[in-house]
């Protein structure tokens, strides 16, 4: 029976159907059994270090003393005394109290893994009720050896934290006789273990994998076999064991291989002469720098200087509009009850207690710069508001008591643990601080060295006070905080003190991080992202991402943390795992071409009908892509040719309203497909450059790539992760430049005329190859264009390539 444990919402097969197998087994001959309830040296099964099960020796163990060796007091160890292969099923259920912990499970033979035999299904998120996972481990452990030792392990892979057995642990091995293949069977060799290599045995960051193939009834071509990674044709290692085949690739991971790759193709052949394919997806790589791994938001050019008044006014047109934070309200910090601490998009800071509701406290953001200043708005949304402990317009005074805005920025993005705050520090002083502005206009800079407040010094703030809250407007020079250039990242925090009664203050709100300590603070990038795409022969767009066809393009990584992302229900953390992707751009002379290839453990499509059309994809797992082909920054979504938003879903729904209705389909004026993957899905556009006004070689047009997460609550989703932007607002996009070159030209025309006396002239761009059937094989013809074939010359295919 299922039974719900953790948050409501629907979980389906699909297509699929579930398969039990029941087998009665012979408790006296074969068969070892056992418990364990801790680990050899702690109860914590997630331990920071590798430790093994400890198998108890009570009334419930079950062993064959002739095949199993084991100690009359328990323990880890399981003794083979008879060779052959060994069936071990393993079950187990733990829970903690930890964000994200995921123990692994792993089996060793003579303390050296198994390759292939492990589990990490154990992901515990404690939020929403999810406080336990099980796991369940099948797996053939062949050709052992008498004396060999079996052993079962646990280790910490992923977040730290204690985690324990809800119950028992079950291990039971089950002696097999040998796989014996009929005459004349035809079974291909099968990839029987497969593992991501990140360190080598020393500790040193490296990039590989290890394989395993076993031969069947067919055998493994190794002539035949290849890898790549990400697209890159790789040099394997390669050595035979009986019916085995190990492979291996290893490489330093240094400045030129630095990524971490994120998908392996293997490729070989059989003595069957049977061509086979198989796609494993790699572990997701860190926050790449300059980002650090908490939150990032972007501050953007403003068309003119805000007016340092204490009021932000949106209405009105201030160029506040305009600023990172101004399309709708997505950079905000309010109350949310459904959150543990009441906060959601913030935290709070200094152990307070949360807000009563969203009148208490709550707080919505903007950033902007120009050529010589950085601007930051804070609207506070606060009912009751005191200033008793700094004098009005004071200096340096006990600001943090008061109902107060604290800027604090990291202005090289150099992330020190500790700031120093005393304001005399020459290394710290001049790439930024702390900037304080009260509710009654007390302002503090010592812990950003004193730089100098006023209209007309190096910084300027002001508030102004209404029903229900306030605004602070922020004016600090560029010099201050160190000159950063657009498209680079400073580190930078918001925090708002709440005094409900006089005295002490109640609360911090903060953005993210933790005051004064720079290495928490959250990335904001200077105008967004640009990306160049190379111009290259045009990919298949058949939702399979081959890298091979995206050669040459930056494989971009964006998560949470580096990207602008907007959770709007469920826990608010900030978690790689649960949504992020890969994305590839090239072009050639017809069409943009755009891959994304999405990590979401749990896809729903319950909101848009498969392949229908402008239904609700943004409720569904789904990916946007947004133009603004005339690159004019318009503050909504452009209407120039079908600029706007192309959208396809994770079951094939589409939607391109918004982009003014273009046709949909191959040889419609845009295309897109997708496939499921291990990890997620896929989804490859193509969009026709006429559909986008036909930008030129070379062109800059406004981009951005949003993907929406539904994880099935309510029928609406959860999140939304955005490349560089935000939907819909052209001036918050990101930059994509055409590259100019000459790969990805029109195919080279081909044309053949029969004459009157029986020959054949065949007129070709590039160069002429012929083939006796269609699909070759092909061989050049060593001739010019135009060239006359006889009529007594054999039937053959043509085809023109340059």
């Amino acid at each position: 029976e299922t039974l719900q444990l953790a948050n409501s919402g629907e979980i389906t097969m699909g297509n699929k159907q579930a398969s039990i197998y029941i087998e009665k087994v012979n408790t006296t001959s074969g068969l070892f059994f056992s418990s364990a309830f801790n680990l050899t040296d702690t109860d914590n099964w997630n331990p920071n270090k590798k430790d093994s099960v400890f198998w108890e020796a009570d009334d419930n163990r079950i062993i064959d003393e002739a095949r199993f060796g084991h100690s009359e007091e328990g323990g880890p160890d399981i003794v083979i005394r008879k060779s052959g292969s060994y069936l071990l099923v393993y079950n187990d259920v733990l829970e903690g109290g930890s964000v994200r912990a995921n123990p692994r499970i792993t089996v060793e033979v003579n303390g050296k893994k198994v390759p292939g035999a492990q589990s990490k299904a154990h992901y515990i998120r404690n939020a929403g009720g999810h406080s336990a996972s099980s796991a369940s481990l099948v797996f053939l452990l062949e050709n052992l050896k008498a004396d060999d030792v079996v052993t079962v392990s646990a280790a910490q892979e992923g977040g730290g934290g204690e985690v324990y057995a809800q119950e028992d642990a079950l291990l039971t091995l089950q002696h097999r006789e040998t796989l014996t293949l009929p005459d004349g069977d035809t079974s291909p060799p099968r990839i029987i273990a497969f593992q991501q290599i990140l360190s080598s045995p020393s500790g040193r960051p490296v990039n590989g994998f290890s394989l395993v193939i076993q031969d069947m009834g067919l055998k493994l071509d190794d002539a035949s076999l290849k890898a790549s990674l990400d697209g890159r044709a790789v040099k394997l290692k390669v050595s035979r064991d009986g019916d085995k085949i190990n492979i291996s690739f290893m490489e330093n991971r240094n400045q030129k291989t630095g990524h971490i790759w994120s998908q392996a193709d293997i490729y070989f052949s059989d003595t069957g002469s049977n061509s086979h394919e198989k796609v494993f997806f790699g572990k997701a790589p860190p926050t790449p720098p300059p980002f650090d791994e908490t939150k990032t938001q972007l501050a953007l050019p403003l068309p003119e200087p805000p007016v340092i008044d204490g009021v932000i006014d949106l209405d009105g047109g201030e160029s506040w509009i305009w600023a990172g934070g101004g399309p709708g309200e997505s950079w905000r910090a309010e109350f949310d009850e459904s959150m543990t601490d009441g906060i959601r998009g913030g935290a709070i800071g200094d152990k307070g207690a949360p807000p009563r509701d969203k009148q208490d406290l709550g707080i919505r953001m903007f950033a902007g710069y120009d050529a010589d200043n950085f601007y930051i708005g804070v609207k506070v949304q606060d009912d009751n508001f005191f200033s008793d402990s700094a004098d009005e317009e004071s200096k340096n005074g006990n600001t943090w008591h008061d109902d107060a805005v604290e800027i604090f920025i990291d202005g090289d993005n150099s992330n020190l643990d500790t700031r120093d705050t005393s304001g005399n520090n020459p290394k710290v002083v001049g790439t930024g601080g702390q900037y304080v502005i009260t509710v009654n206009n007390a302002y503090r800079e010592q812990e950003a060295g004193n730089p100098g407040y006023g209209e007309d010094e190096a910084w300027y703030a002001l508030v102004t006070t209404g029903d229900g809250g306030y605004d602070a407007e922020f004016r600090i020079s560029m010099d201050t905080i160190g000159n950063p250039n657009p498209g680079e990242v400073i580190g930078f925090t918001v925090g708002v003190n709440d005094d409900n009664d006089g005295g002490v203050r109640e609360r911090q709100i903060l953005w993210v991080g933790i005051p004064h300590t720079e290495a928490t603070y959250g990335n904001l990038l200077l105008e967004g992202k640009t990306y160049t795409a190379p111009k290259k022969a045009a990919p298949v767009i058949d939702g399979v991402i081959h890298t091979a066809e995206y050669a040459g393009a930056e494989r971009t990584y964006v998560n949470p943390h580096n990207g602008i992302y907007d959770i709007t229900v469920g826990d608010d953390s900030w978690d790689s795992s649960d949504q992020s992707f890969f994305a590839w751009v090239t072009h050639d002379y017809e069409a943009v071409y755009v891959a994304v290839d999405v990590t979401d453990p749990n896809v729903v499509t319950d909101s848009a009908d498969a392949g229908t059309e402008d239904g609700q994809t943004w409720q569904d797992d789904s990916v946007e892509i947004f133009f603004d082909a005339d690159d004019s920054n318009d503050a909504g979504r452009g209407t120039k040719g079908f600029e706007g938003q192309y959208v396809l879903s994770a079951n094939g729904a589409w939607r391109d309203n918004e982009a003014n209705n273009p046709k949909f389909g191959k040889a419609g004026d845009w295309f897109a497909a997708t496939q499921r993957t291990g990890k997620g899905y896929q989804v490859e556009f193509k969009i026709k450059k006429s559909a986008l006004s036909n930008p030129a070689d070379g062109a800059s047009l406004g981009f951005n790539i949003a993907i929406n997460d539904d994880d099935g609550e309510n029928g609406s989703r959860k999140s939304q992760l955005n490349w560089s932007g935000r939907p819909h607002s052209e001036f918050t996009y990101g930059r994509l430049i055409l590259e100019e070159g000459e790969g990805g030209g029109p195919p080279p025309a081909i044309s053949a005329r029969l004459n009157d006396n029986g020959t054949v002239t065949v007129t070709f761009d590039g160069k002429l190859q012929t083939a006796p059937a269609v699909n070759g094989p092909w061989q050049d013809v060593n001739a010019a264009s135009p060239l006359t074939i006889s009529a007594e010359q054999a039937q053959q295919y043509g085809r023109a390539v340059r």
